[in-house]
């Protein structure tokens, strides 16, 4: 597969990951103003499919055109570090701290324990 082809996954998977961002965001700001449910849930999520990809897709379809959608591509335009950080920041800036110490423990943990089940659920050896 050639460089260009690739990049035109990447880039249609980081669109469509962009616009689930969106969507996922709207959502939870419809019913929350307190936490940042939308970051949490995009960045579980989009790690849930990342640790899939890294644990269960067999390695003889590491070039396939599938997996650079959606590992680089859809979970790139869908996992939020940089709104998680911007987040963090404004707790910071409103001296919230009990906030910020939930997002960044709440965030961190679940992330790594998703990433540990799923690497579970693959590796049973």
């Amino acid at each position: 597969m050639n460089y260009f082809t690739i990049l035109i996954f990447i880039f249609l998977g980081g669109g469509i990951g962009a616009i689930l961002r969106w969507l996922v965001s709207v959502f939870f700001i419809a019913h929350d103003h307190h936490f940042p449910w939308g970051t949490f849930v995009a960045n579980v999520l989009s790690t849930a499919i990342l640790g899939i990809l890294a644990f269960g897709w067999p390695d003889k379809y590491n070039d396939n055109w599938l997996r650079w959608f959606l590992a680089v591509g859809l979970c790139g335009g869908f996992s939020t570090f940089s709104t998680f950080s911007l987040e963090n920041f404004i707790y910071i800036k409103n001296h919230q701290w009990g906030w910020l110490f939930a997002n960044i423990t709440l965030n961190t943990l679940t992330c790594l324990a998703v990433l540990f089940i799923v690497y579970k659920s693959f590796k049973t050896t």
